[in-house]
């Protein structure tokens, strides 16, 4: 059974519409944007354009002392 989900019909960062074939990252919160603008984006503020979630980065567990 496949499970609906709803995307946006653009990404919030960048403003430009979804297009076929094209990389999405999904955030734990179900929000999608293309993955280089959320990748970026993360970098600089890691919380969620849309909803203000705190995104927990998987990377940043992995290396922490």
């Amino acid at each position: 059974m496949q499970k609906n989900i709803k995307i946006e019909d653009k990404c919030i960062i960048c403003q430009y519409d979804f297009k076929e074939n094209e990389y999405l990252r999904k955030l734990s919160c179900e929000h999608f944007y293309h993955k280089d603008c959320v990748d970026e984006w993360l970098l600089k503020d890691k919380h969620c354009p849309i909803c203000k979630n705190e995104v927990k980065l998987k990377w940043e567990n992995k290396y922490k002392n």
